[in-house]
């Protein structure tokens, strides 16, 4: 009993530490992620094969929402831009249309 509580402690523990390194680094481009992920993978330090495994599931996932983020905000501008350039854009139609009403 005694050593399944230490070996999930343990676990734990890197799990811990590894999730805390992935979060306090600057978030990683492309060519820097698969890298990053290996030197998680490799670590040697890990109490078994699950706690590898959440280390590295963490670190891409958490790599996944700052991507995820980044494209949200980036389409959210592209279409405030395209608004704007519609609003634009059909002012001279508006103008003629109320124009011709007032006619």
């Amino acid at each position: 009993m005694h050593r399944v509580i230490k070996a999930t402690a343990t676990g734990l523990a890197a799990v811990a530490l590894t999730a805390g390194a992935v979060m306090a680094a600057p978030p990683a481009g492309k060519a820097e992620h698969g890298k990053a992920i290996s030197e998680i993978a490799r670590a040697a330090d890990y109490a078994s094969g699950r706690a590898r495994g959440a280390a590295v599931s963490a670190a891409a996932k958490e790599w996944g929402q700052i991507r995820s983020a980044e494209a949200r905000a980036k389409a959210a501008a592209h279409a405030a831009e395209g608004k704007a350039n519609g609003d634009e854009a059909s002012e001279p139609g508006r103008i003629r249309s109320e124009d011709a009403r007032a006619r």
